[in-house]
């Protein structure tokens, strides 16, 4: 065994043993064959995210109708329709990051005994693509918020493990705000004091390698208002006279996420010790859309008399005789705070 294919002769001779010296020789010629052998083709099927290695090609080969043994043969390259894809010794090995396709690399084994005994066959590969799954991201903030509130990558997977953003192309599909937006290179979402409400985006991821193979989700950012209003100081406290109404001077409001309404807490009037004199204290508060209520803010407003009420003129004076002393004149007064101010009469006599 192990003879090169080719033919080959063997000579003998034969003598008989009576007469040794009568002989005759002759040459038997031998056609040596180089055995079958037979490449058999093969199939494989490789994630193309991390690719992955075939292992031996020479697995359902043939020599001689027995399974070959890879030191009888020579094993050798011959073309791949992927510059990715390789032959190392008996392997296919193929490279991460090739698109999703089908491909082929062909082989040729020649046995080492004959090395023109040789045949070649196809490993047909099928790359596939990865899972990509986009999943959905809840975010809460507040008005006041500005900046980045996260980054809707973290929780999506490629081939079931995290990647990075530049193993895809990021897209928005629907949704959007003046003072929201998708950083689409990045996947961080950016609010910029955006109103108080719920807000939902979609937006899709698909793979850069296969441009096809893609995933949508949501963005649900709801955004609350915690921030109470600014209110200002009201009127400062005055003391007036009366007659006079007493005009109070009302706070003003602002709100971080909107517009503040100023409400009226209280109004309350406490009598003063003079007909017509009291205290009146107004308090307000603000309140934004939200229901934040501020702290509050008061003005009081006292009215005072001051001033004394005017009598009449009285008659002037006169001299009677005695007998017929005139009955008092009735004077009248008035005054700023009391409509019926009380005259009072007092008389004095002193005998002549």
């Amino acid at each position: 065994s192990g003879i090169p294919a080719g033919t080959y002769s063997l000579v003998y001779k034969i003598c008989e043993i009576l007469n040794p010296t009568n002989c005759d020789q002759a040459t038997v010629t031998i056609t040596v064959t180089a055995p079958i052998i037979d490449a058999v083709d093969n199939t494989a099927s490789i994630n193309g995210y991390t690719g992955g290695t075939f292992t031996n090609v020479l697995s359902n080969d043939m020599l001689n109708g027995v399974a070959v043994v890879s030191s009888k043969v020579n094993t050798t390259f011959v073309s791949a329709t992927n510059l990715g894809i390789t032959l190392s010794g008996t392997d296919v090995v193929v490279a991460s990051g090739i698109p999703a396709g089908t491909y082929s690399l062909v082989y040729k084994i020649c046995e080492i005994l004959n090395p023109t005994n040789c045949d070649q066959a196809t490993v047909t590969i099928t790359v596939t693509a990865p899972i990509i799954d986009a999943v959905d991201n809840t975010y809460n903030s507040t008005c006041s918020t500005n900046g980045t509130l996260g980054n809707i990558l973290t929780n999506d997977t490629l081939n079931g493990f995290g990647f990075n953003a530049s193993n895809v192309t990021i897209t928005l599909q629907s949704g959007g705000n003046p003072n929201l937006s998708l950083n689409t290179t990045t996947g961080d979402i950016i609010v910029n004091g955006i109103s108080v409400g719920q807000y939902t985006l979609v937006y899709k991821i698909c793979e850069v390698v296969n441009p096809n193979n893609c995933d949508t989700a949501n963005i649900i950012i709801t955004i609350t208002d915690i921030t109470v209003p600014e209110i200002s100081a009201a009127g400062a406290n005055v003391t007036i006279d009366c007659p006079a109404s007493p005009i109070f001077t009302a706070p003003t409001a602002t709100d971080t996420c909107g517009t503040a309404t100023i409400n009226v807490v209280s109004d309350i009037t406490t009598p003063g010790s003079c007909l017509s004199t009291y205290s009146r204290t107004i308090t307000w508060d603000a309140t934004d859309t939200s229901g934040n209520h501020s702290a509050t803010v008061s003005q009081t407003i006292k009215i005072q008399d001051k001033t004394a009420p005017v009598l009449s003129q009285a008659p002037a004076d006169v001299t009677a005789e005695c007998s017929a002393v005139p009955a008092a004149a009735t004077l009248t007064a008035t005054d700023n705070c009391d409509a019926t101010p009380v005259v009072t009469f007092n008389e004095v006599k002193t005998n002549g």
